[in-house]
């Protein structure tokens, strides 16, 4: 006898064998029951969960002469031809690869004619998503006006791609993705007639690797049954799907975790040589980390499963955030793997990444530790690799120099922070204290008044420093004004050309109010701050005159035309 695969032995043939899908398989029914059919159906979900079977069982229902409440009898020659795909009054399409104009109009042409011997002719058109524009404009006629004894069915993975016209004409029903609990179950009745031992964990494991369709699933286990046979274990599982065995994902996990680059890239190469394919071993390592996350966001559930559970000790080490972290680092090597290939050298950058980020620190912690006064501790530099996006700091004025932001303008990324093992090589300032009102005694100033241009650019700086600790805005702006003079009565700051936003942003009276707060501070003092406009020429270009006809330009237009210059506008006589 010919061998049967599971897919086509175990396809549902009543509404009622329908996993999953029971809503729209009873209204079907009831449809049938009382004779209340659309023109037109579109089902609509993801691949696997009865789309097409669905479709099969509705034509039989309409044209078996043994109809029962609605269910086709599943016995007589036009149900078993249905089920065959050899009726003459229900015809399958192929949307994918009959999609031209063509293929349409013959459909169109072949509707008027009544069927050979069932009650209706029936087009179940799969994939309909696929047809070109031209082919549903030339199916929309016979949708619009369709023949009583015609019916179209369509299946689409891709209900958003058709045109309104063809979605405005039908009734549409959508299919859910199969829930693990249906797809066992399903699972579990299979195995039970075909004398199958395999454990609850080994059908969850088939069940979460199908994604919510069933037709996948019970593809997978029949692929494992010709593996291992009809005693199905979970290395059965992983040596038939190419996967690597649930104890050394466990131990790279573990690596990672403990940010042993050595270790993992140790792993990561005996997956290699065990031919483990590089996006499988990535999809197994995303859904231990989601698996992760779910337990630690809600840890009285039992979300996660075994694997999880096996791997608590784990996560909780991680902590939640950085568990997100590296999750959705695996979550974007997928779509660099899709645009740019190199898939082992992707998984290896991802999985380096993920293990270098124990020098993470959460942004509580940061905003935990400027509130407390402590300071926010900065890794020493690898000089091996640039540094990190989420340990980038600000770009700093030339004349400002480096001091922690504060926390309102903290990052919503994680910083990182020092290893144990190495010495931190660059100064952290401690938090500043607010400085004092001018009501207040003043301290006593930070550098004595200027008397030349080097003290004069120290005291500057000095100025910028104190202002970022009040606005670092504000001390960004003052980092790019040129130091004049300061005096007892007042400092001067020169703008520099082509600043006249900067110029009017620094006249604001809450920006004096905060400067001359700054400069009572420094100096002991109130003292006005003046900022004058700083011209594009230096004297000298300034006072030269430049008659217009010394100008090669002007020089050649008027010898190319024999003219003059008769009057200069907007200059006196002056070129710029």
């Amino acid at each position: 006898m010919t061998y049967e695969v599971y897919t086509l032995k175990y396809r549902p043939k009543n509404f009622d064998d329908l996993v999953g899908q029971k809503a729209v398989a009873e209204t079907l029914k009831r449809a049938v029951q009382q004779d209340r059919i659309a023109n037109a159906y579109l089902f609509c979900g993801s691949r696997g969960v009865g789309k097409t079977s669905m479709a099969r069982i509705l034509a039989k229902a309409l044209n078996c002469p043994d109809a029962v409440g609605g269910e086709p009898c599943n016995t007589c020659e036009i149900c078993e031809s249905i089920g065959r795909g050899e009726d003459l009054d229900v015809v399958e399409i192929d949307g994918a690869s009959n999609r031209g104009i063509d293929d349409i109009r013959s459909i169109r042409d072949s509707a008027g004619y009544v069927p050979t011997r069932a009650r209706r002719k029936i087009y179940i058109i799969d994939e309909v998503h696929m047809l070109t524009i031209q082919a549903f404009n030339a199916l929309l006629k016979v949708l619009e006006e369709p023949p009583g004894h015609v019916l179209f069915v369509f299946a689409t993975t891709d209900p958003n791609s058709l045109p309104d016209t063809i979605l405005s004409r039908c009734q549409r029903h959508e299919f859910r993705r199969i829930s693990i609990e249906d797809i066992v179950g399903r699972l579990r009745e299979i195995c039970g007639k075909e004398g199958i031992e395999a454990g609850d964990d080994v059908l969850k494991a088939i069940a979460a690797k199908a994604e919510g369709g069933l037709r996948d699933s019970i593809s997978i286990l029949d692929q494992v049954v010709s593996f291992a046979g009809n005693q199905v274990t979970e290395q059965d599982l992983e040596g038939a799907l190419g996967l690597l065995p649930r104890e050394r994902l466990r131990g790279l996990v573990r690596s990672l975790a403990a940010g042993d680059v050595g270790a993992v890239l140790e792993k990561l190469a005996e997956a290699d040589q065990a031919g483990i394919d590089p996006q499988e071993l990535l999809q197994q390592l995303t859904e231990t980390m989601r698996a992760m996350m779910l337990r630690l966001a809600d840890p009285g559930s039992a979300h996660g499963g075994p694997q999880a559970e096996a791997l608590d000790a784990v996560a909780t080490e991680m902590g939640l955030d950085r568990v997100m972290y590296v999750l959705k680092l695996f979550l974007n090597t997928r779509g660099d793997i899709r645009r740019g290939g190199h898939e082992r050298i992707q998984v290896e950058l991802a999985c380096l990444k993920a293990a270098r980020s124990t020098a993470l620190l959460g942004l509580d912690d940061v905003l935990a530790r400027l509130d407390s006064g402590a300071s926010v501790p900065v890794a020493a530099p690898d000089r091996s690799s640039p540094p990190a996006p989420s340990a980038a700091r600000a770009p700093e004025s030339p004349s400002a120099p480096e001091s922690p932001s504060p926390p309102s303008q903290a990052r919503a990324e994680p910083i990182a922070k020092a290893t144990t093992e190495e010495p931190v090589n660059e100064p952290v300032a401690e938090k500043p204290s607010p400085p004092p009102s001018p009501s207040t005694s003043s301290p006593p100033s930070v550098l004595p008044l200027p008397g030349d241009g080097a003290s004069l650019r120290d005291f500057w700086s000095s100025m910028c420093r104190a202002m970022k600790t009040k606005s670092a805005l504000l001390a960004s702006s003052l980092g790019k004004l040129q130091p004049v003079e300061v005096s007892e009565k007042r400092l001067v700051a020169s703008l520099p050309p082509g600043q006249a936003f900067l110029g009017r942003q620094l006249r604001e009276p809450d920006a004096q109010r905060a400067i001359r707060d700054v400069l009572h501070q420094l100096i002991g003092h109130p003292v006005a701050f003046e900022l004058r406009e700083s011209s594009a020429k230096s004297p000298a270009e300034s006072t030269r005159k430049v008659r217009p006809e010394d100008d090669p330009v002007v020089r050649k237009f008027v010898d190319h035309f024999d003219g003059g210059v008769l009057e200069v506008e907007n200059g006196e006589g002056d070129l710029p």
